[in-house]
């Protein structure tokens, strides 16, 4: 396994209409390490006008961005990222990567 080593994740939750797929794409663009998009459940914030009454509501929740990379790519994708969404919550936090990749295959 390879040594630990501190890196930033940026979370993004946009509305369900929101450039998630742009976000994406443009952290491909600059080769950030590694991005999720994750739909959630059930959720509610100032991005959306009503409660959802059911959980079942899933196109009215928000979707989830998340990427991690070194602290200073996050901070140069921040930027980029301003002029792509006009509403949502934005948040980083240090994490510790403990692995990354995938395993190297025996060759024996």
């Amino acid at each position: 396994m390879q040594a630990p080593y501190e890196a930033t994740l940026l979370r993004i939750f946009v509305s369900n209409d929101g450039p998630y797929e742009q976000i994406a794409l443009e952290a491909r663009e600059m080769k950030l390490a590694g991005t999720t998009v994750t739909r959630s459940i059930m959720g509610y914030g100032p991005a959306f006008a009503e409660l959802p009454s059911a959980p079942s509501q899933v196109e009215e929740n928000s979707i989830i961005v998340e990427i991690v990379d070194t602290d200073e790519k996050i901070k140069e994708f921040l930027p980029i990222l301003d002029r792509m969404i006009d509403s949502g919550l934005v948040y980083t936090q240090k994490v510790l990567v403990v692995r990354a990749g995938r395993k190297a295959k025996d060759s024996a």
